[in-house]
């Protein structure tokens, strides 16, 4: 196997180039070939260079980081390549033969990486997955950002690599291609060719047991993002142009439909879920806490549903009124539906008692009913149209990369808006305590339906797990599970064509214990998900569109333009 030869792009680069390049030396085998392209530096690292022995240096002027790579990587000709950047320590001795093992270990050659550390000693990188719903941000793409260093994982398989130390292999450059210049002059270079190189069938992958040193700090890193961030937007919109989506706010569907059925498209999109026919069973489950009249409504306005398969699974979670026995009742009644009743002693909260329902409902039962493939979410406050059901299993029907759908939410004189199509950022639709006129009246991929009437694919429980039992006893609950549902590559969907009475209990209480527990699940929902959770999900809409059908009355066009929901 041929010996790889280095290329060290630098640009003002003396504060360190001498100890990296001198560590680059003491551990690569003798007459192994460095070359360095200087991309036009303005400090004194020319000079640094010219006292420096064993290595070639090429000079350029300021081109990028991508051109200075091309200068080298031509300049090796035939054979193995490995970018060594200007900034790096390399913890390992055999740090060469590592990755070259791991570049040829796989099914295909790979464009290999390193465990790219801090010099904290947190970790900046372990592989990046760019096609995903959060896009391509550092601490977005990077897996295990900043989380403590836990050293030699194995080789890691990747969409991309982080570029300061990669082996690549020569036959994959020579059918990948050159860097792309158009990045210039750094950034999005090694993402697009880590790209390239998978659509020609080979792999990427990082072998985590190099480690290495990234010689800057986090705050000093960040510093430097933020000053290149009106070159950043352009690259953005080059490779919007590029690849067919915006890196930063990434359409899944966009993805799928350029990449589906080649290399790019793997199970982190989520698979296109089974298809339903007909009229497939529905699994009921609520939850009810001391309110026994508001239950007792909803459970009527349950049974008087027109869709034909129903199974009712209702937990109570500790109730000391009227509901224990009404709903002994409701259980032993052979009513329209078969209704299950679980009882708590205590209350165990919304999100664990969720959990109970979910789990008991797909369970066999001793009659070897299979579990529904389809389970509805109810409040124990909400009053139901007949029609709800079937119309919302039609939208899920509909759209097979769909999980979850939600409808709009009336307040209990049913004639005005609490709730429809909500969004968290930069701010709602509007539609709040507005009279119902029908400006709701259309199918559009969302963020964040309320949470007291949801229909669920059971299958993506899998995906995107369970309800958290930190947002106990309750709120927030919801738009978290929703977002885990968007994370891990399936729709959310608004259906306002379906409205549901909500007569309001948890959200409705302003005492300062409720409020500091709702302030207090939100910061919770940002530590989990990060402050741009709902301006990445929410701008991959603004890039495309979220609007599947409109039924709504044409005076609702200028106020709710189409041009802000249209899909294109």
């Amino acid at each position: 196997m041929n010996q790889p030869s280095v290329v060290v792009p630098c640009y003002n680069a003396e504060k360190n180039i001498r100890p990296v390049v001198e560590r680059l030396l003491a551990t690569t085998p003798a007459g192994t070939r460095v070359i360095v392209v200087n991309d036009g530096s303005t400090d004194g690292t020319a000079d640094i260079l010219r006292g420096i022995d064993g290595i070639q240096v090429l000079s350029q002027p300021r081109k990028g980081v991508a051109s200075a790579l091309n200068v080298g990587l031509d300049a090796v000709g035939e054979g193995d390549a490995i970018i060594f950047h200007a900034d790096i320590f390399v913890q390992n001795e055999d740090w060469l033969e590592c990755l070259r093992a791991a570049a040829y270990g796989g099914n295909a050659p790979a464009v290999t990486g390193a465990r790219l550390l801090f010099p904290s000693g947190r970790t900046h990188s372990l592989g990046r997955t760019l096609l995903h719903a959060w896009g391509n941000r550092e601490h977005r793409a990077n897996r295990s950002w900043l989380l403590p260093d836990t050293g030699d994982a194995g080789v890691l398989q990747a969409d991309a690599v982080a570029g300061q130390l990669v082996y690549i292999p020569w036959v994959v450059r020579e059918k990948a291609g050159v860097f792309d210049r158009r990045f210039a002059p750094k950034g999005f270079e090694m993402d697009d060719f880590c790209l390239s190189a998978k659509l020609k069938g080979f792999g990427v992958c990082v072998e985590s047991g190099v480690a290495v040193t990234h010689l800057i700090d986090e705050e000093s890193y960040a510093t430097l993002l933020k000053e290149d961030d009106a070159v950043r937007q352009r690259q953005c919109e080059f490779w919007k142009r590029k690849w067919g989506w915006h890196p930063e706010f990434p359409d899944l569907h966009a993805i799928r439909a350029k990449w589906g059925g080649t290399p790019l498209v793997t199970g982190h999109l989520a698979a296109p879920l089974p298809e339903m026919v007909g009229t497939p069973p529905v699994d009921v489950i609520l939850v009810t806490w001391n309110n026994f009249k508001k239950c007792r409504r909803c459970m009527e306005s349950l049974l008087e549903s027109d869709y034909p398969d129903i199974r009712v699974w209702v937990l109570d979670n500790g109730s000391t009124d009227e509901t224990p026995p009404f709903l002994k009742g409701l259980e032993g009644g052979g009513g329209k539906f078969p209704v299950t009743v679980v009882s708590t002693p205590v209350n165990i909260g919304l999100p664990a008692a969720l959990n109970w329902l979910v789990r008991v409902s797909g369970l066999a039962g001793s009659d070897g009913v299979t579990p529904a493939s389809l389970l509805a979410r109810l409040d124990d406050d909400v009053i139901l149209q007949p029609d709800w059901l079937s119309k919302m299993v039609s939208a899920l029907k509909r759209h097979s990369q769909a999980g979850l759908v939600g409808c709009k939410i009336l307040e209990p004189d049913g004639k005005t808006i609490q709730f429809a199509d909500h969004r968290f950022w930069p701010q709602g639709f509007g539609y709040e305590n507005q009279p119902d006129e029908g400006q709701c009246d259309y199918l559009a991929l969302s963020n964040s339906v309320r949470g007291c009437c949801l229909l669920y694919r059971r299958e993506v429980f899998a995906a995107a797990g369970m309800f958290d039992i930190r947002y106990s006893p309750s709120q927030v609950d919801d738009p978290d599970h929703q977002v885990a549902l968007r994370a891990a590559g399936y729709d959310v969907l608004f259906e306002g064509r379906v409205g549901v009475i909500h007569d309001l209990n948890a959200g409705k209480d302003f005492t300062p214990k409720a409020q500091a527990n709702a302030v207090g699940n939100w910061i919770k929902f940002q530590g989990k998900w990060g402050g741009d959770a709902y301006e990445i999900l929410q701008g991959a809409y603004e890039q495309s569109g979220r609007m599947i059908e409109d039924a709504r009355h044409e005076k609702w066009h200028k106020i709710y333009p189409v041009a802000q929901f249209l899909r294109v």
